[in-house]
């Protein structure tokens, strides 16, 4: 509704309703069509995954298996006369397993489940964020048309005026009362607005393709501009209420304030290494083996697993290292986000 809102504010320049809903419905076109928007959707929906992933981590992970196989064993003796011939034994053997582990303890698991929240919001943030884009970029393709358009029509009535110019000018010089430069600057200015007019027909197809390639439809004759509309002050006026508004509800402020956040949770995540892990681990087999002294085989076992971490080759520290520098990369690049957003703020 927010975003709508901002495309009614933005027809004001338009005439009428029907002109807002106008612009309304190319807005839609451009939600089904554009590119660039159905990227961050799918680049949202891939995003959000990554909670139900790490939350995977603590749920039962159960594998399970089935073998079936034959082996052949000949045997020749050395003593043939004593023990007999050379003889083929053929073995056949068949096996079902599953096996079931449970996380009990792991830090690592954790700190990646509190992360995944984080990283979920940050999705939300950068779909929303693609979606206001969608709003300016669909804004400002229409109004380029519009505005192509009108000066179209600008140099259209020029020519017509300086058309009729011309004409006098040779009228006027036919019957001697005018010298042939008079003709000549007429024809110079007259020229000069074909060029113009070439020009502005060129930039208009040029920005209807533009529109086209966001809303993935060609636009045909769209609604004219206002000869004058009223352009209201911000309200409030007061450009320090405006930058604390755009500090709490800047996408791009967000976006980089949750990128520093992930981050720092990434200390975490690496420093959770140096911790031992607890596992539950439960095995069921049942086999058979054929041959001469085949047997029936089941078995079923269950393990606590305590799983310490003594020496990595100085991975784990490493891992450590890299994830600080990459949270102070990160709360960097908020800072300066930070102040790149006040400032956009008292310019704009």
């Amino acid at each position: 509704m927010r975003l709508k809102a901002l495309l009614l504010c933005a027809a004001v320049a338009l005439p009428g309703a029907a002109s807002a809903n106008e612009l309304l419905r190319v807005y839609e076109l451009a939600q089904q069509n554009d590119m660039q928007f159905q990227a961050a959707a799918a680049q949202r929906d891939a995003a959000i995954e990554a909670k139900p992933q790490a939350r995977a981590a603590f749920l039962p992970q159960v594998t399970g298996g089935y073998m079936r196989g034959r082996s052949f064993q000949d045997t020749t003796y050395n003593n043939s006369a004593q023990f007999g011939p050379p003889r083929r034994d053929v073995f056949t053997s068949d096996g079902l397993q599953a096996t079931l582990n449970q996380t009990v303890f792991n830090w690592q698991y954790f700190q990646q489940l509190l992360q995944s929240d984080d990283q979920v919001a940050l999705a939300a943030a950068s779909y929303n964020a693609a979606q206001q884009n969608l709003v300016l970029r669909v804004a400002s393709a229409y109004f380029n048309v519009l505005s192509a358009a009108d000066s179209l029509r600008t140099s259209q009535s020029e020519k017509k005026a300086l058309e009729r110019q011309l004409d006098q000018a040779k009228q006027r010089f036919d019957v001697g009362l005018a010298a042939i430069t008079d003709v000549q600057d007429s024809q110079a200015r007259y020229d000069l607005t074909l060029a113009s007019l070439i020009s502005a027909e060129q930039i208009l197809a040029n920005n209807k393709e533009a529109l086209a390639v966001i809303t993935g439809e060609n636009t045909s004759k769209l609604t004219t501009l206002q000869d004058d509309f009223p352009l209201p002050p911000p309200t409030p006026e007061n450009v320090d209420s405006w930058v604390a508004s755009a500090k709490q509800g800047n996408f791009d402020l967000l976006t980089a304030q949750l990128q520093a956040d992930i981050s720092k949770r990434g200390i975490d995540v690496a420093w959770a290494k140096h911790l031992p892990t607890v596992g539950l681990m439960a095995q069921y087999s049942d086999g058979e083996q054929g041959g001469l002294f085949g047997a029936q085989q089941t078995a079923r076992e269950i393990q606590l697993q305590v799983t310490v971490p003594i020496f990595s080759g100085g991975a784990t520290q490493s891992g450590v290292r890299q994830a600080k520098a990459t949270a102070a990369q990160y709360k960097a690049m908020y800072e300066g986000q930070k102040r790149v957003t006040e400032q956009q703020t008292r310019n704009a």
